[in-house]
């Protein structure tokens, strides 16, 4: 889904650059696919790293495309991009829609639909304005709902 929504902004805007981040049995067959849409020179797979904060405070947006058999829980990198500033695009699976408020702090799509996530990465691109309000509004998602603070608080409520 990302790598096809990366073609899809490419013939609109060449100017975006993509970094994947992570690593798995696929990691071959995306990196074919980015070969075979002549994303090369704007698709980096990066592989595991250490630090990966760095890589999201420097993103403009980040991205989770989970298939629909594999529903993420809470999945932490929502929460480390909301936290290090950086809007999130997620497909609406799992335990996602408990932390991106589609429109507020970034954007929820259907699993698999390349265009409509080219159409948001654009759409944050060309409207700066509305990506700081997402920034400011992932920020305070996180300090208000997810914070040590508050989970702890939470966690009070339910030992007995």
């Amino acid at each position: 889904t990302f790598i096809r929504a990366a073609k899809e902004v490419f013939n609109l805007d060449n100017r975006v650059k993509y970094y994947i981040v992570g690593d798995g049995p696929k990691m071959d067959q995306y990196r074919a696919l980015a070969q075979s849409l002549m994303l090369n020179s704007h698709v980096t797979f990066l592989g595991e790293i250490n630090e990966v904060e760095n890589f999201l405070k420097a993103a403009d947006i980040s991205v989770l495309t989970s298939g629909s058999s594999h529903g993420e829980g809470i999945p932490n990198v929502l929460l480390e991009s909301l936290a290090c500033g950086t809007p999130v695009i997620a497909t609406d699976n799992g335990g996602t829609s408990e932390i991106l408020m589609n429109n507020e702090n970034g954007y929820l799509i259907k699993n698999g639909d390349y265009k409509e996530l080219a159409k948001k990465i654009l759409f944050l691109k060309n409207n700066p304005d509305i990506l700081r309000s997402f920034s400011k509004n992932g920020v305070e998602t996180v300090r208000s709902h997810f914070s040590i603070e508050k989970m702890i608080s939470e966690f009070k409520l339910i030992i007995p």
